[in-house]
């Protein structure tokens, strides 16, 4: 709905490029962000300009500490894998499981965060050390804390431990990538989930302009990398600005400006939801378990309620990701074919999946709500904990089904518009989606733009390539 009924409205973004002794030409960023007023923008870049000149008003630091990991579980791993390594839950668990049954990693199917008190995770961490990607912050961490014990942080549901690397394995012993880039993650993970805590500072030099136009620039000192040295790519998804040398000026010193920008852009729709988000709000709204997201994921893919795609642009999907099967038959015709991943995977509703929804919306719209299945899954862990009993709840969740049952049964001639075909051929409304809020033309795949893989300019992550895990730890250069 959001991105259908999205409205663009076009805004300008103010900004000075000022010269900082030691540090060059910085740009500042007004302290409103942007403006949707044309005349207010002209007007501060003209302002700007007659001024000439900057008056410093203030530096001011804020300390900012990024939390160490705690254990991996299932969704953690399930939402990794979907973000950085474009695996499906379904294929992430099946490498996953493999990985445990070859006893690479602990069982990869837990809801705890929290490590036993009885974890030796010295023993492990031994095990590591003679890892050759990441075996130095291992054994850094041995020779600092030789009797380091398990993190109190996490949550203990009571089922099994959090997800570790079991046995120490180089590149060339496990031999699927998928499998490797999994492996990767999870004994990153744990390594990291034993280090120090990120510690940086944030400082903000602010200046005026004219009368009463501020403006800021902002850059970053790290005290302590903390798990950084285990996990990289986190410290690139901060986009810290570190700087050589951090400016020294006073309050009232005067900078010259080099010049104005007022960028004109437009608002743009949300993208579709990421399936890492859908498992997320899965696991809030407790719709699954760590068994069932995968599978739940994966049915309404294979019923083709939605369909998986790459980034969209300006509220239209992206290109379809193709199937494990897919990319198995592109490689058996052309075994040197190069198939880029996206950047990341979207769930995007087809026509089917849209009718479908407005038509339950239409007759029961309890039936589309996430608390419903949520309900049911808290019934059957108050099975678990003997708070409830299983007469109890099979017997109201029988009368509550059966009711609804037969109220959409009666009903369910008011369905058959969304189904009916189209005046004048076409299909029907299920291949484009019922119109009564929900209608979008989903004809000729995503939006004209064929298949994803026929494009060959994908984006890839730190860990992509070879698959090789990052080429050694961060900090042995």
């Amino acid at each position: 709905h959001e991105i259908q009924s999205f409205e663009r409205q076009a805004f300008w973004t103010p900004k000075v490029q000022i010269e900082l002794p030691g540090l060059g030409r910085c740009q500042f960023e007004w302290s409103e962000g942007r403006t949707f007023d044309a005349n207010q923008a002209r007007e501060i870049e003209r302002a700007c300009l007659q001024a000439g000149q900057a008056v410093v008003l203030q530096v001011t630091q804020e300390h900012k500490t990024v939390r160490r990991p705690v254990g991996l579980n299932t969704v953690q791993l399930l939402k990794a894998a979907s973000t950085g390594m474009g695996m499906s839950p379904v294929v992430a668990m099946k490498a996953a499981e493999h990985l445990y049954t070859s006893g690479y990693v602990s069982y990869p199917r837990t809801e705890s965060t929290k490590y036993p008190a009885t974890f030796d995770v010295a023993a492990a961490l031994r095990e590591q050390s003679y890892h050759p990607n990441w075996g130095r912050t291992a054994s850094y961490i041995l020779q600092h804390n030789p009797s380091i014990r398990p993190p109190t942080q996490g949550h203990d549901a009571g089922d099994h431990p959090p997800i570790t690397p079991m046995r120490c394995a180089p590149r060339g012993e496990i031999a699927k990538g998928k499998e490797w880039k999994l492996y990767d993650y999870i004994a990153r993970h744990f390594i990291a989930s034993l280090m120090d805590d990120v510690q940086y500072t944030e400082h903000a030099l602010t200046v005026s302009i004219g009368q009463n136009l501020m403006f800021r620039y902002k850059w970053h000192t790290v005290e302590d990398r903390g798990f950084f040295f285990a996990m990289p790519w986190k410290q690139n998804d901060l986009r810290l600005n570190e700087v050589q040398r951090a400016p020294n000026l006073a309050q009232g010193s005067r900078l010259r400006i080099a010049g104005v920008t007022n960028e004109e852009d437009y608002t743009r729709p949300p993208d579709y939801l990421k399936e890492s988000e859908l498992i997320d709000m899965m696991d809030q709204h407790g719709i699954g378990t760590d068994a069932s997201i995968p599978t739940h994921v994966q049915n309404i893919v294979d019923r083709r309620y939605v369909q998986i795609c790459g980034p969209g642009d300006d509220g239209r999907a992206g290109k379809p990701i193709p199937t494990e099967q897919q990319i198995y038959n592109m490689k058996r015709r052309d075994p040197n074919a190069r198939i880029e991943m996206p950047a990341s995977r979207h769930v995007v509703p087809t026509g089917l999946g849209l009718g479908l929804i407005g038509g339950y919306d239409k007759l029961d719209r309890e039936l589309c709500e996430p608390g419903v299945r949520a309900f049911m899954e808290r019934q059957v862990a108050q099975i678990a904990d003997g708070s409830e009993s299983l007469q109890d709840v099979l017997r109201q969740n029988l009368d509550l089904f059966s009711n609804k049952f037969t109220a959409f049964r009666d009903r369910i001639g008011e369905l058959e518009p969304i189904f009916r075909p189209k005046p004048g051929g076409g299909g029907s409304y299920r291949d484009h989606g019922y119109d009564h809020g929900y209608g979008q033309d989903w004809s000729g795949g995503s939006g004209g733009q064929g298949e994803w893989w026929d494009d060959q300019g994908g984006a890839g992550d730190w860990w992509s390539g070879d698959g090789g895990g990052g080429g050694g730890d961060w900090w042995s250069g």
